[in-house]
């Protein structure tokens, strides 16, 4: 028995048991199963947590939304999204999805209308408030043209205080990683349906397709910044010169080497 089929041996004993008393296992499994690409059994489960409002949640809807489309039931994941846009009308992230799958069944004018609502949501949120505005444009009129103010302590710059945590930063590569991959199998998936000749299957990997590109134009790291210095790989780890090298070669230490240099020029005793 693999380890796969053993899993799902135990998993199977936990699903029997009452969804409402051990939901937060049931989500375990679901995301379990969706991580390894089974996007069936996973989708089971997530539809059965979302069929009771106790455990249900946007996510688990999302979730069970994207394993309707990897198993090809188009029409179905853009129902669930659908629901999701309805209970919460700001979901940009859901609105895209659906977007996407709209393009993929041909209907292109709802999916350009619900990229302008992203859009358009997007920059009302970019915009300052009323009040903002009237506070920087009073700080304006005060000031003089010699007039050196220190920036308080303790206050941190609107560029600072947008920058992402390390931690952040790393959730996010790792959330960017799932969907390149996600969207590589997915490819590859719908090669064989696309040359046969399937419209669904076609635009769908059309789809994809561009969102891969756009994922690899987006990398900075893959472009050469120089036509003098070649590509250094992904995770580039900056080297010393031919010296340090050596030194780092051979043990030797810095302060080895100047202790032999001084006795060198004292000369022997």
């Amino acid at each position: 028995m693999g380890e796969v089929d053993e899993g799902k041996m135990h998993a199977d004993i936990v699903l029997s048991q009452d969804v409402m008393e051990y939901a937060p296992l049931f989500a375990e499994i679901a995301d379990a199963y969706f991580e390894r690409e089974m996007y069936a059994e996973a989708g089971h489960i997530y539809e059965t947590l979302g069929g009771d409002a106790g455990t249900s949640s946007l996510y688990v809807l999302l979730q069970a939304a994207a394993c309707r489309r990897m198993v090809g039931d188009i029409k179905e994941a853009a129902e669930v999204y659908e629901h999701v846009i309805t209970a919460d009308p700001t979901h940009n992230d859901a609105k895209m999805k659906l977007a996407e799958i709209y393009e993929i069944m041909n209907e292109p004018r709802k999916a350009l209308e619900l990229v302008m609502q992203v859009i358009d949501s997007r920059k009302r949120r970019n915009v300052p408030r009323p009040g903002a505005v009237d506070a920087i444009t009073a700080q304006s009129a005060g000031t003089s043209l010699f007039e050196e103010k220190v920036p308080a302590k303790g206050k941190v710059s609107t560029s600072k205080a947008n920058k992402l945590s390390t931690t952040q930063l790393r959730e996010l590569e790792a959330q960017k990683e799932r969907e390149v991959v996600q969207g590589f199998h997915r490819v590859r998936e719908l090669w064989s349906r696309m040359l046969a000749g399937e419209e669904v299957a076609e635009r769908e990997w059309l789809v994809e397709a561009e969102k891969l590109v756009e994922s690899f134009r987006e990398t900075r790291n893959l472009f050469l910044t120089s036509r003098h210095r070649g590509f250094r790989g992904m995770f580039h780890v900056a080297q010393g010169n031919k010296s340090q090298k050596q030194v780092r070669k051979y043990g030797f230490t810095s302060s080895i080497g100047a202790g032999q240099g001084d006795n060198h020029k004292k000369g022997p005793n």
